[in-house]
């Protein structure tokens, strides 16, 4: 296995950095192990880096199986509460323009994530409040019927 050449895959799951650039790392809130904490350590290490570098092709970390547990629904709650936060952390960057030219692009894929997942948070607040409305609705008509 671990003479295999392995596979790409998508995300970020291997960094290797000093300990002094963690102490200027925005992390907000987030949950770690659920969806988008990658991605955060992963704008971190681009914004506050001198020497960033990212291998894709150097296959120096494997997984065994392919669960993908971040897609259960059960864990829908952490995926919010982590979207919330990385909102929180681009628009943090955004607002005090920690960019350099050679990142910005990446940055700016950031800040379309960010608007996408405000957008994605607004409908799900109106279908739960959808859903409440719909609920409290039926339970009146159910207890009119009683009467």
């Amino acid at each position: 296995m671990y003479a295999e050449k392995g596979e790409r895959h998508p995300g970020y799951d291997c960094f290797v950095f000093k300990r002094s650039l963690y102490p200027k790392f925005n992390l907000g809130l987030l949950c770690i192990g659920a969806v988008y904490f990658d991605r955060c350590l992963y704008i971190n290490f681009l914004l506050n880096s001198d020497k960033f570098a990212e291998f894709k092709d150097l296959y120096l970390t494997f997984h065994l199986g392919d669960d993908r547990r971040w897609t259960n629904k059960k864990l829908k709650d952490y995926r919010l509460h982590n979207s919330k936060e990385i909102i929180k952390i681009i628009r943090k960057y955004e607002e005090i323009q920690q960019l350099r030219d050679d990142r910005f692009a990446f940055f700016e894929r950031a800040v379309g994530l960010a608007d996408r997942l405000e957008q994605d948070q607004k409908w799900y607040s109106f279908i739960i409040k959808l859903q409440r409305l719909f609920k409290n609705w039926l339970v009146t008509l159910l207890d009119n019927g009683k009467r």
